[in-house]
C-alpha cells in the first residue's frame, strides 16, 4: 500500500505521531474518527469533534477529544479529557476524566474519578455523574 501525503495528514489529525491507536473514519479536519486500543498496548493521542474510542483488555489509555467525544474503557487504565458534550463509559477500570465541558461519566466496577470546569480537583466516582 503506497501512503499518501494525505493518508499522513489524517493520522497527524486523529491521533499525532506517538499513538498507537488504530484508526478509521477520519476526516480531513480530524473529526468523525473511530479509535481503538487493542489489549496489553499503550495509546496515547487526541482527536477533534465526534470521535469515538474503545480502550480494550489491559491498555493504558491516553486520549483528548473535541466536542461530542464519545470513549469506552473496559479492563484498562484510562485518563480522558472531553470536549462539551462528551460521554465516557468506564467498566471495571481506572478511569480519570475530566471534562471541558457539560459531560457524562458512567462508572462500573474499577475506580472513577471526574473532574468539571467549575472543580479545584477531581471527586471520586461510583456510578453516574455528569458536568454542567
Amino acid at each position: 500500500m503506497r501512503i499518501t501525503w494525505m493518508m499522513l495528514a489524517l493520522l497527524a489529525a486523529c491521533g499525532g505521531a506517538d499513538t498507537t491507536w488504530a484508526q478509521s473514519g477520519c476526516d480531513a479536519s480530524g473529526a468523525n474518527c473511530s479509535l481503538q486500543c487493542a489489549p496489553n498496548r499503550t495509546c496515547k493521542g487526541s482527536c477533534a469533534a465526534s470521535c469515538s474510542a474503545q480502550c480494550a483488555v489491559g491498555s493504558n489509555c491516553t486520549l483528548t477529544t473535541g466536542a461530542s467525544g464519545s470513549v469506552n474503557c473496559v479492563n484498562a487504565t484510562c485518563a480522558f479529557t472531553v470536549g462539551a458534550s462528551g460521554s465516557v463509559s468506564c467498566s471495571n477500570s481506572t478511569c480519570h476524566v475530566t471534562c471541558t465541558g457539560s459531560c457524562s461519566l458512567s462508572c462500573t466496577g474499577g475506580s472513577c474519578d471526574l473532574r468539571c470546569p467549575s472543580d479545584t480537583a477531581a471527586r471520586l466516582v461510583t456510578g453516574s455523574a455528569q458536568c454542567v
